[in-house]
């Protein structure tokens, strides 16, 4: 399963790769673009999108 988390804050950004590291969220990537940059096209083949994800509570 590939997750997909966009949150523009840096430090919540790498919290969340933390997170992903320890396993404690489910495997995937950060994007930490403005979600005004994201397309659709850009989620294809990801099995959960979280937006705005913060710090992943």
């Amino acid at each position: 399963m590939t997750s997909y988390y966009n949150e523009i804050d840096p430090y919540a950004a790498q919290w969340l790769r933390n997170l992903i590291d320890a396993g404690h969220i489910a495997p995937g990537i950060v994007d930490e673009r403005s979600i005004e940059d994201v397309f659709p096209s850009d989620l294809r083949g990801f099995t959960q999108c979280h937006f705005f994800a913060g710090i992943g509570v």
